[in-house]
């Protein structure tokens, strides 16, 4: 588990110093992200990760020297739409800058940095649309973001490429010049 990938969902609430909002939706559909696949979370996927991981940090913008919280400071619960995220702001100048941000609406949601086990994620395709299943991830962050929309990462396209790879017999290196075309 050491190829980590990065999601971002809006909405989020502020009282006082308190940040607080859905941080992973469990059974909703992303928008398709890059190279083209529709991902959902499925219900319970980051409850056993969450309990037992004891270094989840929360960041400003996944800038690691933009710190704000981290485990046990921050406090993640695992509910029925997803799990959740709540930690108060330090009165530090990354807390300070949040705290503005989040006031003039530049940061309007969360993000989360995960990775997944081997056998944690099913490939599947209907329609000619092909849909990614997380069955089980590990959360390492969680960051307050300006930008809450779905983003590429490499470990996506290598989960990606593997799938097709498999279903049209094609090597790697020939989905990654047929993914190089696609225009986002």
């Amino acid at each position: 588990m050491d190829q980590f990938e990065t999601r971002s969902v809006t909405g989020l609430q502020v009282d006082g110093r308190t940040v607080s909002g859905l941080a992973i939706p469990y059974g909703k559909p992303s928008q398709v992200l890059s190279p083209g696949f529709i991902e959902t979370i499925a219900r319970g996927a980051a409850g056993e990760g969450i309990r037992t991981r004891k270094n989840i940090r929360a960041l400003l913008e996944h800038d690691p020297s933009q710190p704000l919280a981290k485990t046990p400071k921050l406090k993640l619960t695992e509910t029925d739409e997803g799990v959740r995220y709540q930690f108060s702001l330090p009165l530090t100048s990354a807390g300070n800058d949040a705290l503005e941000l989040i006031k003039d609406g530049t940061i309007q949601g969360a993000s989360f940095r995960f990775s997944t086990p081997e056998d944690g994620d099913e490939w599947t395709r209907s329609g000619g649309t092909v849909h990614r299943t997380i069955k089980k991830m590990e959360i390492s962050e969680i960051s307050l973001v300006s930008d809450p929309a779905y983003l590429d990462t490499t470990a996506s396209v290598r989960s990606y490429s593997a799938f097709i790879e498999g279903e049209q017999g094609r090597d790697a290196e020939t989905i990654k010049r047929i993914i190089a075309t696609f225009e986002w």
